[in-house]
């Protein structure tokens, strides 16, 4: 089961800045319906572009729920990275945040409504990002916390404005523009236990030029961050979840079916147990139990001590940005931005169990009390099945070195009287290098466990000690080891855009608003594995194949903004949005997204809301050209009489009549009992370039309310529903379904198993043992819907401060995948999907003074695995305070 480490604990402690410090997130929600008056064109107020449109207007009003950070958030609350305010949104989940680290890649993710990051699109100024994996997912830690003006956060399908990827919304970062002077940020900080230390400095200066006709703005930033253990707090130290892992340091023999020992009658050794190693090599039963939790005895291992709780990262960036103003029709501008950052993870010692290692009864450094015990199997000849903690390799670590750039350079201005134009090119690149250490070669331990017999294809081979607690020496450990292994990843994108915006004719109620334009980009990814992981020459990692390809894509949209009543009995403002983008992809051919949206204001307090959309993602280059990763599910062969635990797993008669017909079409002897001598199955998983785009209904309907008897209030509730056809995810949802869908088929024949949906990817390696291969398909729908809620209000008392409170509320009702229903649960595959989770944020200044409280609230969870095990709702609470000197 996978949970989020940021719905189970978070260390808490003092930031210390330079900046006033304050907890918590400025946010405000959309629209903004101003009072009657003078329009704020009519005012000269500039105007804008709000994120999920690309029409300029002068109100901030919008049909989509928007909700805005502020850029000083960023530095009030002491945050060294993007993420540390992002995830305050309650509409935001971390998918890889610091405090994940088994599966960590080295980013920081983040997805909205639960949807996976891949279905979020990141945007800087209104710009794509390029991605730093193979998923096409933005690093958001690699945008420059302290070139911040604000955050845009639109919830909703928004592909028919920015392209593909929009299907759960949009994160628009929004940089400093036109700043003069100098900025010195320093963060220093520390948890509550004095460890967890974290600092940085940032370094913003800007200047304007040549009459203000122009502005050159540069940031430099450096950050670090020190890892925290789980064996450094008390909650974590101990693995309670699972007990701790049956691999344990001594070694174990599993004593399982056909290859148990014959120490009772029963013919089909139905009774048989475990074995552990002693220091000198004799065996005897193997205590299940953590030592950790059963006085120090047992022989399970508690593989929580090693593993970090917050990851240590190492980080630098240098952004710059430039604009000039030649004249009305042409204002030039660039954009560069480098990031260059290190993060570790860590893992327990390799465990030889995934899948058990064979170990020859011939090895002549078994004890012969083992050697005698093993002749008593009903196949006396027959490898035992081996597991061990390679504690004597050391904790396994992942060293992540990320290099990213993009250079932007653009031109706006006018073209006649309201139409301007925007015309830019961007060129990005990421590139990664994982470097892996303290991971064994397979090859060598198991030749080592085969007693290095003649012939085997280790030429070195070495007779190692693997029975017994610490019985590995140091140079046989080293030999063992695989060194550095070293992956590289690059992602290279490529974009031209072209817009024009402008007033189509003046109505009654207002300007018909147009923007039109052109869209070209270009993604090309390519992996590298290293040496042992492509030969599968790992045991504490999966085996994987390079991965390279690459697509284009050429796209038109339009958008129109139509005021259809204003001033009017019962419609202070009636606007209808309509938007529209043809895409015609290298890969999945043409395609087309639209979305249709209107604003009904019927008095000026009031503002209801609605937007429908057609929105697509189209499969990214790791879903289309993933060449084939090893996986190792938990998997209970059908075809086995005796399962891997020694338990019967058809009450003794065997599989029924139509499953015994499949396991002979797969080359099993008919009515033969089978055994399954290991729980984990080999699995092949490959993408699919066939895979067409999914595409999303996307639903979201509300009212703002702003009422003038109460000044500085805003209160908004929105509901939002998307589906989601054509849903990218493994093939018959993952190896269960493959499984049980091949199995239930009813094929009788050999021509009807190889052409099965299902059968044509399960097959049998040589020692009869299942093997699967598992691609990606379009397979299911996803569902989801909810509420979100947001209230925003500040108080003036005069002489003794001004008070505010703001708070976001978001409900998942449903998150149904398959029919599924996930929402409340902790999965494996999609994460962890509380039902309720709020921000709250209160604020008093006072003259030169500031303090804060903010709340932060996630709901339980439980299991979607079906066990006990579940995580309780968690409250945050963040004091701070400042002082302007």
């Amino acid at each position: 089961m996978k949970i989020d480490r940021r719905y189970l604990a978070r260390p808490r402690g003092l930031a210390l800045a330079c900046a006033m410090l304050l907890p918590g997130i400025a946010v405000s929600a959309e629209p903004q319906t101003a009072a009657p008056g003078p329009s704020q064109a009519e005012q000269g107020i500039e105007e804008i572009i709000v994120t999920g449109s690309r029409i300029r207007r002068t109100e901030l009003d919008s049909p989509s729920p928007i909700t805005v950070i502020s850029g000083d958030s960023f530095s009030e609350r002491g945050a060294i990275n993007v993420e540390d305010v992002l995830l305050l949104l309650p509409q935001i989940n971390g998918v890889i945040t610091s405090e994940v680290n088994n599966g960590s890649d080295g980013t920081a993710q983040v997805a909205l409504r639960a949807l996976e990051p891949q279905r979020t699109l990141v945007l800087v100024n209104g710009r794509r990002m390029v991605p730093a994996t193979n998923d096409g997912i933005v690093d958001i830690n690699s945008i420059p916390a302290a070139m911040i003006d604000r955050v845009e956060v639109v919830t909703g399908g928004a592909s028919a404005i920015y392209g593909s990827d929009a299907i759960a919304g949009v994160i628009n970062f929004i940089l400093k523009k036109n700043f003069e002077g100098l900025e010195v940020n320093g963060i220093t900080g520390t948890s509550s236990e004095t460890d967890s230390e974290r600092y940085g400095i940032n370094v913003t200066a800007g200047s304007n030029f040549d009459d203000d006709r122009g502005n050159v703005t540069a940031s430099f930033g450096y950050s670090k961050r020190q890892g925290l253990y789980q064996s450094e707090r008390n909650y974590s130290a101990i693995d309670k979840q699972s007990n701790g892992s049956s691999v344990g340091i001594a070694g174990r023999l599993d004593s399982q079916a056909t290859n148990c020992f014959n120490y009772t009658t029963d013919p089909t050794c139905g009774s048989s147990k475990n074995y552990a190693f002693n220091k000198n090599g004799t065996i005897r039963p193997f205590i299940n139990q953590l030592p950790d939790t059963n006085g120090g005895v047992g022989d399970r291992y508690n593989f929580a001590t090693t593993n970090y709780l917050e990851t240590p990262q190492e980080k630098w960036n240098i952004t710059a940005v430039g604009n000039y103003s030649v004249n009305e029709y042409f204002n030039p501008y660039v954009e560069g931005t480098f990031l260059s950052s290190t993060t570790n993870s860590q893992l327990a010692p390799v465990p030889l169990a995934f899948p058990s290692r064979a170990l020859s009864v011939t090895n002549p450094l078994l004890d012969p009390s083992v050697v005698a015990l093993a002749a008593t199997r009903q196949d006396p000849t027959a490898p035992l099945l081996f597991r061990r903690r390679m504690v004597e390799t050391q904790a396994r670590k992942e060293d992540f070195d990320f290099t990213t750039y993009q250079f932007t350079a653009g031109a706006n201005g006018e073209i006649t009287g309201s139409w301007k134009y925007d015309v830019y090119y961007i060129y990005g690149e990421s590139k990664e290098s994982d470097n892996l250490f303290n991971d064994i070669s397979a090859y060598r331990t198991d030749a080592a466990l085969a007693g290095c017999p003649p012939g085997n294809l280790v030429p070195d081979c070495r007779q190692v000690n693997f029975y017994g607690p610490g019985n590995i020496s140091a140079s046989d450990a080293k030999w063992l080891q695989q060194g550095l292994v070293a992956d590289t990843f690059r992602f290279e994108q490529n974009i031209f855009d072209a817009t024009v915006t402008g007033d189509l004719a003046e109505l009654p109620a207002g300007p018909l608003g147009v923007a039109a334009g052109f869209e070209w980009r270009k993604n090309a990814s390519r992996y590298e594995p290293g040496e042992p992981k492509f030969h599968d020459d790992l045991i504490g990692f999966n085996g994987q194949l390079p991965i390279s390809g690459d697509f284009d894509v050429k796209e038109w949209f339009v958008e129109a903004r139509v005021p259809i009543l204003k001033d009017a009995p019962f419609a202070e403002r009636l606007d209808f949005d309509v938007a529209g983008r043809y895409s015609d992809y290298s890969t999945v051919g043409t395609q087309d997204t639209w979305k249709a949206s209107v604003e009904w204001a019927p008095v000026s307090d009031v503002t209801l809301r609605a937007v429908y959309s057609r929105a697509t993602r189209a499969p990214n280059v790791f879903e289309l050209f993933q060449a084939g990763d090893s996986n190792a599910p938990t998997v209970d062969d059908p075809c086995a009489w005796i399962l891997p635990d020694g338990s019967s797993q058809y009450g003794g008669g065997g599989p029924p009549p139509s499953i015994r017909t499949i396991c002979t079409l797969q080359g099993l002897p008919a009515a033969v009992p089978i055994t399954q001598s290991n729980s984990q199955i080999d699995e092949l998983q490959v993408g699919n370039q066939d895979l067409k785009e999914e595409t999303a209904k996307t639903w979201s309907y509300g009212f703002v309310v702003q009422p003038r008897w109460v000044e500085n209030l805003t209160f908004t509730v929105d509901y939002f529903d998307i589906q989601i056809d054509d849903y990218i995810d493994r093939i018959f949802g993952g190896t269960d379904g493959l499984i049980s869908a091949c199995f239930g088929s009813g094929v009788t024949t050999l021509a009807q198993y190889n052409t099965d949906p299902a059968c044509k990817y399960v097959e049998r390696t040589a020692s009869d043992e299942l093997f699967d291969t598992l691609p990606l398909g379009n397979v299911a729908k996803l569902e989801t819907n909810g509420v979100e809620a947001e209230m925003d209000y500040a108080y003036d008392f005069g002489d003794i401060g001004q008070f505010s409170v703001r708070g976001i509320l978001n409900y998942i009702g449903e998150w149904k995948l398959g029919g599924q229903n996930f929402a409340g649960e902790s999965t494996f595959d999609h994460g962890t999907i509380p039902d309720i989770s709020s921000t709250v944020q209160l604020n008093w200044n006072w003259r030169d003074l500031r303090a804060g409280l903010t709340w932060q609230h996630i709901d339980a969870v439980k299991d979607s695995g079906g066990s006990d095990f579940h995580v309780p709702s968690m409250d945050y609470f963040d004091l701070g305070g400042g002082y302007q000197f």
